[in-house]
């Protein structure tokens, strides 16, 4: 257990959380968005063959963390806090949105359920080329092709990679992790030729691709929970890193995906979250395209809080939530951010 853990399971478990809550008015005033992405129960984790890092909490978890979170903070929608900010009203110093990435089955039957009967918002990022289809996202499709690789060694030429492939589940979940963090950097071309390269492997690429482990959900799906206090946006159309592709596929990407959201839910799809999100993965052209789509926001993945006299609108950051995220680290992420976010 590191060092940062154990102070705030200290700090949850010694009174003082009650304390910071009664200071947190006092703060400086600043807009907190937590980041999931899958709510899940993983009974056998050596016998998940997709990436468990991508599960943000049990669904245990989950409801007792949002039950925390409205107990104590003020949940909003991201339509919510820029309608305070068109109007000139104080947004609250403890004001809180919850989003998630991607747009996976169990956000729904998982996450959604709680959500509603909690009476919170929340907003979902959707890469639209995988709702309502058969195919999981292409980083499962990764992490599920490595699970399951029957040979030794691994060759993917165009990322420069040749790599021992070992029977360890352990092993080949770094390994997965390697190939992927290599796809990020690569043009968006390379990428997809490795991916399919790597599919290549394997005689029933279609089962890899397709399981219900692993899958988006339906519009169906995002229509309900759209006519019931749950928020859409963007997460492109087919999750490549933005900074990546050729400026005609940007242009796509961020056009198209709002374009489709809005004309599936009628609702305004204003804000869009850059997939991956890290310093390198969305630039100044991004945002510049993202405002020219009509964007009101864009969110990053970059963590930290965002101080609302300094809004930096197009690239907010957000607070991670991991599955072995302590209660006493998500109470610390969320009232002392700058140490323990």
């Amino acid at each position: 257990m590191n060092k940062k853990k154990l102070l705030a399971d200290a700090l949850c478990h010694s009174g003082l959380v009650g304390l910071a809550l009664r200071l947190l008015p006092r703060f400086r005033g600043a807009l907190r968005i937590l980041a999931y992405h899958r709510i899940l129960d993983i009974e056998d984790e050596d016998s998940y063959p997709f990436d468990p890092e991508l599960v943000s909490a049990s669904t245990r978890e989950f409801r007792w963390q949002m039950a925390w979170l409205k107990a104590h903070f003020s949940p909003m929608s991201f339509s919510a806090f820029m309608g305070m900010l068109e109007r000139g009203e104080a947004v609250p110093s403890n004001a809180v949105i919850v989003t998630f990435d991607d747009g996976f089955e169990d956000n729904y039957s998982n996450a959604y359920p709680i959500l509603r009967d909690l009476e919170m918002p929340a907003t979902i990022f959707l890469s639209t080329g995988y709702i309502g289809g058969a195919d999981t996202y292409w980083f499962e499709t990764v992490a599920n092709c490595i699970y399951r690789l029957k040979t030794d060694r691994l060759r993917l030429p165009m990322l420069n990679l040749e790599l021992d492939v070992s029977d360890s589940v352990a092993s080949r979940r770094q390994l997965a992790e390697d190939v992927v963090e290599a796809m990020k950097v690569v043009p968006e071309k390379t990428r997809i030729a490795a991916l399919e390269h790597l599919l290549g492997q394997h005689p029933n690429a279609g089962e890899l691709t397709r399981n219900p482990l692993s899958r988006p959900m339906s519009w169906e799906q995002v229509r309900e929970m759209s006519g019931n206090g749950m928020e859409f946006g963007s997460h492109t159309v087919s999750h490549p890193v933005l900074s990546r592709v050729e400026a005609g596929q940007l242009e796509f990407e961020l056009h198209e995906s709002r374009k489709t959201i809005e004309e599936k839910t009628g609702q305004p799809a204003d804000v869009i979250a850059y997939p991956v999100g890290g310093q390198t993965e969305y630039s100044d052209a991004v945002m510049s395209v993202a405002r020219n789509a009509g964007y009101r926001m864009g969110v990053s993945y970059i963590p930290g809080i965002n101080p609302l006299d300094a809004l930096r609108e197009y690239e907010l950051r957000r607070i991670h939530v991991e599955r072995y995220t302590s209660r006493g680290e998500f109470q610390a992420a969320l009232l002392l951010p700058k140490v323990f976010g």
